[in-house]
């Protein structure tokens, strides 16, 4: 009887993961697994959603919150309410993952391995760099220098990437199926491309989702005091990165840096699947999106319009800024600056693919660019997917579209209260495909990176085994909308 092969193999970063509101992760729901679900795939193996998400999850706060208090907090004892909940979930997170279940040494219950092996925060480099040696070193050395208090986990980074590269320290494959290999492997100190080499070799990976890079500019906006001409800040080297990224700096990838590390992660990738025993197997290489499309940075000011056709503002701030003379800010040039920067990886991305016959590229960069809200002055020029606006219409009950600015609701007139859809007589009024951390992407923005991508592997397979109806949108998002 012939081994069944892995359908399905994702390596990335948070988008992958399924990070959301800023905690690790929504699993369920990350486009990873609706990929599994829209390909039938059996024995796809993926983490559950933890107890705790690391660091943690701003709108199960914010729920927990409203379940004590009602949906606003309307005087000085609903505010100390909050303060209490926000202490007691960040404290109870800390005793899981620093003395309780959670710590490093504790299995985790399900799978031995996961086909999903996106990590929050990794960078190119990172896909063979982090190490769970490396992990538990910076964990061990955080744990002796701190302190039991209000704060989340230390060195929360490594505990959650220790739990997607080895969710059972101590589990190692059959003795018959060591044997078959013929590269040995480290089962307790897996890279990304560790479990994809030894997945490869092991049974064979018919398809491989590479998307990362987004973290490779990403701390130029985080931190909008960067000096963005300069080393160390402004990374312009072009030899490939030998140390992980959670040990650097914030810090902005010039082109060439990035090409380098990226050439260097096809080299690695290669050598990673040497062996497949699947032969006809297929790499699709995701761009990376402009960051300038999330709501985490608010423009100020009147848009202008560029040569190009796109609109940039003055200013860019935090979110949460409600001006730019309180708050630091970066310049639209320097905006601009990043984008162009992120634009340059994803010539390379493309070029890549293009030089490759089995490599295909999955282009969300340019898809969120025709979503942009913002970006295209209120008039996105993107095609939804089929059934997908009218699930949405269906689902919530009023004429709104979910679009990429930042989330917010409105409260109903009272008269239209009576017969309201949402909750306490809301509605939501703009945002919905980014969660309220304003960086990474809700239920329904993930279903659209799954449907971009089902797109492109159907077109590789030009085979009539992907289900038709996996062309709904609506079909195989029906859960994530509601």
């Amino acid at each position: 009887m012939a081994m069944q092969s892995i359908k399905l193999v994702t390596i990335g970063d948070s988008l992958t993961q399924g990070v959301a509101s800023g905690g690790a992760a929504r699993y369920e729901t990350c486009y990873p697994t609706l990929l599994a679900d829209a390909l039938r795939i059996d024995g796809y193996k993926r983490p559950k959603d933890p107890l705790f998400p690391l660091p943690f999850n701003v709108e199960d706060l914010l729920r927990e919150v409203e379940r004590k208090t009602g949906p606003k907090l309307s005087h000085a004892f609903d505010m100390l309410v909050a303060i209490g909940i926000l202490y007691s979930e960040l404290d109870a997170s800390e005793d899981f993952y620093e003395r309780g279940a959670g710590r490093p040494e504790n299995p985790i219950e399900g799978p031995n391995y996961y086909h999903n092996l996106g990590v929050s925060g990794f960078r190119v480099a990172d896909a063979w760099n982090v190490s769970p040696k490396g992990c538990l070193e910076r964990i061990r050395n955080s744990e002796e220098a701190s302190t039991d208090g209000w704060t989340f986990s230390s060195d929360w980074e490594c505990r959650n990437a220790l739990r997607v590269l080895r969710p059972k320290p101590n589990w190692k494959p059959q003795p018959q199926q060591l044997s078959s290999l013929s590269s040995s492997f480290d089962f307790g100190n897996m890279t990304q491309l560790d479990w994809l080499s030894f997945y490869a070799e092991s049974k064979g990976v018919e398809h491989i989702v590479i998307w990362l890079g987004s973290n490779n500019a990403l701390s130029s906006l985080v931190d909008l005091n960067l000096d963005f001409q300069s080393p160390p800040l402004f990374r312009t080297d072009t030899e490939p990165t030998n140390i992980p990224g959670f040990d650097q700096k914030a810090v902005l990838y010039s082109v060439e840096s990035f090409k380098s590390d990226f050439s260097a992660l096809i080299q690695r990738l290669d050598v990673a699947l040497a062996h497949n025993r699947y032969r006809d197997y297929k790499v699709y290489l995701v761009t990376v999106p402009e960051l300038t499309i999330a709501p985490y940075l608010k423009g100020f000011g009147e848009p202008k319009r560029q040569q190009d056709g796109t609109y940039y503002f003055d200013t860019y701030g935090y979110f949460f800024a409600t001006s730019p003379k309180v708050a630091s800010t970066i310049t639209m040039e320097q905006a601009r600056f990043v984008d162009r920067q992120i634009q340059g990886y994803n010539k390379h991305i493309k070029s890549i693919v293009s030089s490759r016959s089995n490599f295909h590229l999955v282009d969300i960069a340019g898809e969120l660019n025709k979503l942009a809200y913002l970006r295209n002055n209120g008039k996105p020029t993107y095609v939804w997917p089929k059934g997908a606006t009218e699930a949405i219409l269906s689902s919530l009950g009023n004429d709104f579209i979910p679009d990429t600015r930042l989330y917010e609701t409105e409260r109903l007139p009272w008269w239209k209260r009576w017969f309201s859809w949402s909750a306490n007589g809301y509605r939501v009024k703009k945002g919905g495909l980014f969660s309220l951390d304003g960086l990474h992407p809700t239920a329904i923005a993930q279903g659209l990176f799954a449907d971009e991508m089902m797109k492109v592997i159907r077109k590789a397979e030009k085979k009539t085994r992907i289900d038709s109806h996996s062309n709904d949108f609506a079909k195989h998002n029906d859960h994530i909308i509601r």
